[in-house]
């Protein structure tokens, strides 16, 4: 399940990186790679992690072509291993910024963290009291334990 849809992924990813030229080849193409992360990515406002992770996409791709070897020729082989090494480098780049954008998040994360005040002023509220009441009530009762649960 989980690989349906990790493929699913990748091939939407595969796709966009296509763009409306239709023809594989343009994948081994450094011009073409690098339109879409020099203007599709910032017309689309994606983020760095993003980004890598399309071109890791463009990667699990080459991968898979080079592994089979029945679809591609020897001359796309070399250019499908030298655009490789490309993508390693530019996904190694990313990484600097997409750590500071998970940083970002964690600081914003943390500011959304509940305080040991918020909880106290939610323990003296009448809601939390009608609640510990109700469950007071409920484990007095004569119902089966199975009922409670």
């Amino acid at each position: 399940m989980a690989a349906d849809k990790s493929a699913k992924q990748h091939t939407a990813q595969v796709k966009t990186i296509l763009g409306s030229n239709e023809n594989i080849y343009c994948l081994w193409s450094k011009a073409h790679l690098r339109k879409f992360t020099d203007t599709c990515a910032a017309e689309k406002q994606l983020h760095p992690g993003t980004i890598k992770s399309y071109l890791a996409s463009v990667k699990h791709l080459y991968a898979f072509l080079l592994a089979d070897g029945n679809f591609i020729s020897d001359n796309d082989k070399v250019g499908i291993n030298y655009m490789s090494g490309c993508l390693t480098r530019w996904i190694r780049a990313y990484r600097k910024e997409s750590a500071k954008r998970g940083l970002d998040k964690m600081d914003d994360d943390f500011g959304r963290l509940i305080t040991p005040e918020q909880i106290y002023v939610f323990e003296k509220s009448s809601v939390a009291m009608a609640a510990i009441k109700l469950i007071g009530a409920v484990l007095e009762s004569d119902l089966p334990q199975s009922v409670v649960t």
